[in-house]
Formats: C-alpha cells, structure tokens, sequence
C-alpha cells in the first residue's frame, strides 16, 4: 500500500512529532531531582540519559533491524541496553 508523497510526509512528520515529545518528556522527569537516586548528582544525572538512550537504542534494534528471512536472537541487556541497575546476575557483553 503506497500514500501520495504528501500524506506520506505529513504522517512520518507527526510520528516522528510524537516520537520527540515522549522524548521529551522523559527527558523533563530525568532533570527533576526529586526523582533522581540519592544522592543528586551530574553523574546520576547523566546516568538518566544514558539509561533512556539505552532504551531508545533497543527500541530502534528492534523496530529497524529484523530480517524474517534471517531470524536471531538479541541480547537484551548489555553495557548500553540495561534493564535496571547494574546487577550481578545480568551478563554484560
């Protein structure tokens, strides 16, 4: 099924609208410092957007980089794509 270029264009511009202002909002709860682990800090700070860069990355592996011709397996976790904090239990590669 194809749009006419116009309609095309109007509907990835409001996904991709839509996909910055979830962003966004995430991004204005990981500046709040109530809401940051104690203590407060630029490191824990910077550890909210990795975390949420961790997710966006997974997210983009996911919906861009499937072949059903070709089906694999996926690390979920690693280094950049942590679920939680860091645990003893999860094997980082």
């Amino acid at each position: 099924m194809t749009m006419e270029p116009d309609k095309a264009k109007e509907t990835l511009r409001e996904a991709w609208d839509e996909m910055i202002d979830a962003l966004q909002a995430v991004r204005d709860a990981i500046d709040q410092p109530e809401l940051m682990p104690p203590p407060v800090s630029d490191r824990n700070l910077a550890e909210g957007y990795r975390y949420l860069m961790g997710f966006v990355h997974g997210a983009v592996e996911r919906a861009f980089h499937p072949d059903p011709q070709r089906p694999q397996f996926r690390n979920t976790l690693s280094v950049i794509t942590r679920g939680t904090i860091d645990n003893a239990d999860a094997i980082y590669f």
